[in-house]
């Protein structure tokens, strides 16, 4: 007479040593271990259980099955070179890059790195902006009021927050910079080449 099934952790139907497997092991088991799927796609043909994991083979990232559908548990990450910038009294894009939708809570952590030079009385703003709204704000100022063309200080900027997103939503991440100049020595510039200007983001689950 074959033994009963034993428990182990959330496991009751368990076949004792030297049993026969019971028909609902293989289920119960397949849905508390680490399937493997082509890609994301066919990862959403699974039904799976809340709880349950799975990676994807084209990304190599992990999965986790939750009330609303599969969040990323590898963290995402995303870097955007900025673009050059030179303007008068205005605001501008310097960096922009969109983090993918995820029914999972998570905290996005956002850096940017700038070298702007900011013209004689001027006053010049780089804001980090997440889905919108600021996340952090630097504030540079150049009181030297002589030869517009000539005066100038260089800053080099590194600005980080950190902040929750959005739950099944695409998130806009954005670097802009803003002055309060009115004329050519209003101006302020930043450059375009990757080590002078960059925004970077890391996005992590939250409450795991």
């Amino acid at each position: 007479m074959a033994a009963p099934p034993i428990t182990i952790g959330e496991l009751s139907n368990v076949p004792a040593p030297d049993s026969p497997l019971a028909a609902q092991w293989a289920q119960d088991v397949s849905s508390r271990i680490v399937q493997r799927f082509a890609n994301k796609a066919a990862l959403n043909t699974w039904a799976a259980p809340t709880g349950a994991h799975a990676v994807t083979l084209d990304n190599g990232v992990l999965w986790r099955r939750i009330s609303t559908g599969w969040t990323q548990v590898t963290p995402w990450t995303g870097q955007a070179g900025g673009v050059a910038v030179n303007g008068v009294a205005a605001t501008y894009q310097i960096a922009s890059l969109t983090i993918p939708t995820d029914p999972g809570p998570r905290i996005a952590h956002v850096s940017c790195v700038l070298r702007v030079d900011v013209f004689s009385s001027t006053t010049a703003y780089v804001h980090l902006v997440v889905d919108g709204g600021w996340v952090g704000e630097w504030t540079i100022r150049n009181t030297v009021a002589l030869t517009p063309d000539t005066t100038n200080m260089t800053w080099n900027v590194v600005l980080t927050a950190s902040t929750p997103l959005p739950v099944n939503k695409a998130v806009i991440v954005k670097v802009e910079m803003a002055h309060n100049g009115a004329g050519p020595a209003g101006n302020a510039i930043t450059y375009a080449e990757a080590y002078r200007n960059r925004l970077d983001v890391l996005v992590t689950p939250r409450g795991y």
